[in-house]
C-alpha cells in the first residue's frame, strides 16, 4: 500500500491509480467498517426514551455539554415524532458548524453500506 504525507498543495489524476489498489483499498476500508460496527452492536443494549426519568434525559444531555435550550427540546421532540429530517435542520440552524444533512446521510449510508432512493 502506498502512504502519502502532504505538506501543501497537490493535484493528481484519479485515472493514475489502478483499478486493483482502489479495490484493495475499498475492501480494507469496508472489513474495517464491519468488524467495528459488529463489536459495537454487540454492546448495544435495547432502550427507549420511557426507559428514563425526565431528570435522567436532562442529566445526560447536561453531561454531553448541551444546555437545555429551546431548541433542544423542539429537536428532541421532532426525533421523538420520527422527522428525524427536521430535527436535523433544526440543528444545523443553531450549530452552523455541523454538516449539512445530506451530507452526513451520504456518509451515514456510505459506512453502512445502504442506499437510498433519491427523489
Amino acid at each position: 500500500m502506498t502512504t502519502i504525507y502532504c505538506t501543501g498543495q497537490f493535484s493528481f489524476d484519479i485515472a493514475d491509480i489502478s483499478d486493483e489498489n482502489l479495490n484493495t483499498e475499498f475492501r480494507r476500508r469496508k472489513e474495517l467498517v464491519s468488524k467495528l460496527k459488529g463489536e459495537w452492536q454487540e454492546s448495544l443494549e435495547e432502550k427507549e426514551a420511557a426507559d428514563f426519568s425526565a431528570s435522567e434525559l436532562v442529566a445526560a444531555l447536561n453531561g454531553k455539554g448541551l444546555e437545555l435550550n429551546p431548541w433542544a427540546f423542539e429537536v428532541y421532540r421532532m426525533i421523538a415524532e420520527g422527522r428525524t429530517e427536521d430535527a436535523m435542520d433544526a440543528m444545523r440552524s443553531e450549530i452552523p458548524q455541523l454538516a449539512p444533512p445530506s451530507h452526513e446521510r451520504a456518509l451515514a449510508d456510505l459506512l453502512t453500506g445502504r442506499t437510498r432512493a433519491h427523489g
